[in-house]
């Protein structure tokens, strides 16, 4: 599990950051990640992740951010 408040990216703010992930017999189980920008900008989500055999996946995630130019940071940082 991850918690943060107030954490910053380069440019990027999150006002709070929750994650909860577990590994167990080849299976990662993401249970929640959260995140919190500013106002009422947020992405969440979670996922199923099967290594074992065929790589199966599943998972949802949701977002709400009003203006795209905050995420520039973060797809600076990943080299976009």
């Amino acid at each position: 599990s991850i918690f943060g408040a107030n954490l910053r990216m380069r440019d990027l703010v999150f006002t709070q950051l929750n994650s909860q992930c577990v590994i167990w017999n080849g299976v990662v189980y993401l249970n929640d990640l959260s995140a919190n920008l500013t106002g009422n900008d947020f992405i969440s989500g979670n996922a199923i992740v099967d290594f074992r055999g065929s790589h199966r996946y599943s998972g949802k995630f949701r977002g709400n951010v009003s203006d795209l130019s905050k995420l520039q940071p973060l797809l600076r940082t990943f080299g976009n």
